[in-house]
């Protein structure tokens, strides 16, 4: 499920959450973005590979995100790699001014761990007002929204819109609350625990021996949560690394 984020990103309280996500189609694992003047491309890819975003021509039509699109915009030399399990918590920058048709002037993606990414287009002229959409948890953003037509004025005129993402917690420190926004393979495996925690504190009451308790549990739960998002990440990391080994672009 896509949600769009606008001035106060928010997402559909009546939308359900979308489970069948593989969780490494939705971790950014690095950003480039084309510029000139302007922006005129901004691509994410993810850590299965794939990318999402857009780039533009100079007379404002899309073109691929392909390696040798991404070139001939003078994109394959900016990629900004992204830690894993680091996720953005802030968009913000500066709109195009007049009849501009690109994406927007100024970029900045700011992110959890505290890595923020800079980029501004080369003409200061079409510099225009500021932008800014916090990040409202649990939303992992996986792209930004751009539109035309910011006034009426100027109906061609580029602007970025917002971020999109999904609902999910598989980003953010476990706790209970948030379980119900984790992944079907994952609340699986939580469930399974929960399930045999209860046996073994039955079974230690049976025994007239303390019960290791609620929140105690809930801690181990957490610790294997993390491992188990870790280790998906780590495994992708070096999936990736090897198939992009001696290339020119990686």
């Amino acid at each position: 499920m896509t949600i769009e984020c606008n001035h106060s990103p928010h997402w559909n309280d009546e939308s359900s959450i979308d489970d069948s996500e593989d969780p490494r189609q939705l971790f950014v694992a690095r950003v480039t973005v084309c510029q000139g003047w302007a922006i005129h491309g901004v691509i994410f890819e993810f850590l299965d590979g794939h990318r999402a975003g857009v780039l533009l021509t100079n007379s404002g039509w899309r073109m691929s995100l392909t390696d040798n699109d991404i070139q001939e915009r003078g994109g394959a030399n900016r990629w900004v790699n992204v830690a894993p399990g680091d996720y953005i918590t802030k968009v913000s920058g500066r709109q195009l001014r007049a009849a501009s048709i690109y994406l927007c002037h100024t970029l900045i993606l700011e992110f959890a761990s505290g890595q923020a990414i800079y980029f501004e287009g080369g003409q200061q002229d079409w510099r225009g007002e500021p932008f800014s959409y916090e990040v409202t948890q649990p939303l992992l953003v996986t792209g930004l929204e751009f539109g035309r037509g910011l006034s009426e004025e100027f109906p061609n005129r580029g602007y970025c819109k917002g971020v999109i993402g999904n609902r999910t917690s598989i980003h953010l420190p476990f706790s209970k609350p948030m379980v119900v926004y984790l992944p079907d393979s994952f609340k699986m495996q939580i469930f399974r625990v929960t399930g045999i925690a209860r046996e073994m504190d039955a079974e230690r009451k049976r025994q007239g021996r303390a019960s290791v308790g609620t929140d105690a549990w809930w801690k181990v739960l957490g610790y294997l949560v993390a491992c188990l998002v870790t280790d998906m990440l780590e495994e992708k990391q070096q999936d990736a690394s090897s198939d992009t080994k001696g290339s020119p672009l990686s």
